[in-house]
């Protein structure tokens, strides 16, 4: 990257970035995971306690999405483009390369700028689950205030948005629903006040063409995963803007009977799905 790309995210502080890793801290073969919106890394554990047997699985809570009550976010963290530079920093100090991305939701359109600042170099595989993007906004946007939970029965009503079966789901990742929304509540008192700060920026007209633009720039292989029962993210409007977007370089994934969490819903497959992709095998 060039010098002045590098100067643009100098002003960042990696202390807003927090980053796991699981999985031999040595090995080379390496899968980044950004999470969505109103969670944190932990959305992925059933996937990365699996590939962390074979890869390094570096996973991160963005900005406004931590789970240390110390850490104080700067409102210039908490947009997708600062949260972009301030991975991008991070992958570059730590020379990272050769490595496949995997982003949910927000962490999907993340990962797209992510590339965009990396000039389509440095990614092997862009993985994108459920991707935001000019084309999900009709159907998030009366679905936004959902997230405002102020008790279990509104929180029912969410997963029912999220899953098709939530607690079906659970029980097959071994998840009580009690421990699920204990984690719920736990995340919230944290990060309330950040994540409608998030909300709020994903809307600005000038993020959302960025964000297009992004779409357009991807020239490396790209695997798009929709859920077919997805109500934020809708499988055949976002799968025709993909398609046109980023064209030949874009490959879908339908998970029938899925919502918008289909990697937990069905995480047997997606693991089948992703280790084909690592080992460039067709699915």
């Amino acid at each position: 990257m060039s010098n002045s790309s590098k100067s643009k995210n100098d002003n960042l502080d990696l202390k807003y970035l927090q980053v796991f890793e699981y999985g031999n801290k040595k090995n080379n073969k390496i899968i980044l995971f950004i999470h969505g919106f109103y969670t944190d890394h932990r959305c992925f554990e059933p996937i990365y306690e699996v590939l962390s047997k074979t890869h390094k699985c570096i996973c991160f809570n963005l900005p406004g999405c931590g789970n240390d009550p110390n850490i104080k976010y700067p409102t210039k963290y908490l947009s997708l483009e600062a949260m972009a530079k301030l991975i991008t920093k991070y992958i570059i100090e730590n020379d990272l390369k050769n490595f496949v991305l995997i982003g949910h939701s927000l962490g999907a359109a993340i990962s797209v700028l992510i590339n965009k600042e990396l000039k389509n170099t440095r990614i092997k595989n862009l993985i994108l689950l459920a991707p935001y993007s000019l084309a999900s906004i009709p159907s998030v946007i009366d679905k936004v205030f959902m997230f405002n939970i102020k008790n279990q029965n509104q929180f029912v009503k969410l997963q029912n948005n999220l899953f098709v079966d939530y607690r079906n789901a659970l029980k097959k990742v071994g998840r009580s629903e009690e421990e699920y929304f204990k984690e719920f509540i736990d995340f919230d008192k944290r990060n309330h006040k950040y994540v409608f700060h998030i909300l709020i920026k994903l809307t600005h007209l000038i993020s959302l063409k960025n964000l297009n633009d992004s779409y357009k720039f991807i020239k490396i292989p790209t695997h798009v995963f929709l859920g077919k029962k997805d109500k934020l993210v809708d499988f055949y409007i976002v799968g025709r803007y993909l398609s046109t977007q980023v064209g030949d370089n874009v490959e879908i994934y339908p998970y029938n009977n899925c919502g918008h969490a289909f990697f937990i819903e069905n995480h047997e497959q997606f693991i089948k799905d992703i280790r084909k992709i690592i080992k460039n095998e067709k699915k």
